[in-house]
């Protein structure tokens, strides 16, 4: 093994994986190596994290995309998502006996095994556990299917696919299920909420994708701000030619 066999590796990994399985497969490697052969230091160029665009859905776009899904099984985990802040599994994996009144109760998730089945999980992070107060128009919404034990009765890949397809047939512009906790964090920070209660109802362990959300949410507005200017601006020239008209 040497440094430039590795190098060429990791470029051909590239073409086909995503920089950050490069990156793990190169780490494990890195590790075998400091036990097995520790004279083999390795300085691998390493490709570049790709920055994920991030959308954070409006209301609108919300109200939109709710009235299209109304009655089906997609519609209850959307309004989990956008009010509540869970995440696809966590929406899968919610039972009747983990709601009182009106407050969820968050401890599991619904992943894919390596026995290639669906089973539950608990939270990667002591943050996934969570209680979370939710709206009583989507409390109401939450009863299971008939013969269902589970509130929404779908399977995390079936969530993904049912949302695109509902996206696209609401004519709204391409996002992710996962934006729907985004379109939460913006409003919850709009109303002032600090961030470390955003943080524990979204099950959030750090606050990087929050700065993320925000410095979108602020881009959005910056556009609305000189938007206004230019109408400002446009304004007092018409009020301008006016003038001149007069005098002439």
């Amino acid at each position: 093994i040497t440094q430039e066999a590795v190098q060429s590796a990791v470029s051909i990994m590239s073409a086909s994986h995503s920089p950050k399985s490069v990156r793990n497969a190169h780490g494990l490697l890195s590790a075998v190596l400091r036990v097995f052969a520790p004279d083999i230091v390795l300085n691998t160029r390493m490709p570049q994290a790709k920055k994920t665009e991030l959308y954070v859905p409006c209301e609108a776009e919300i109200e939109a995309l709710i009235r299209d899904i109304a009655g089906t099984e997609l519609e209850k985990a959307v309004l989990l998502a956008a009010f509540g802040s869970l995440r696809r599994s966590e929406c899968c994996a919610l039972m009747p006996e983990d709601i009182t009144g009106d407050v969820i109760s968050v401890h599991r998730a619904m992943v894919w095994t390596r026995d290639k089945m669906w089973d539950y999980k608990q939270p990667k992070s002591k943050a996934g556990y969570r209680e979370i107060t939710m709206p009583a128009f989507v409390i109401e919404k939450l009863v299971p299917r008939e013969g269902s034990q589970r509130i929404v009765d779908l399977v995390p890949t079936s969530v993904t696919n049912f949302f695109i397809k509902a996206v696209r047939r609401a004519g709204l512009p391409h996002f992710r299920f996962h934006d729907l906790r985004h379109y939460q964090a913006s409003i919850l920070h709009a109303m002032g909420v600090p961030d470390k209660y955003i943080m524990a109802r979204g099950g959030w362990k750090t606050d990087s994708t929050l700065k993320n959300i925000y410095q979108h949410t602020m881009s959005d507005k910056r556009r609305e701000v000189e938007a206004e200017i230019v109408r400002k601006f446009e304004a007092l020239h018409q009020q301008y030619d006016a003038k001149d008209d007069t005098a002439e």
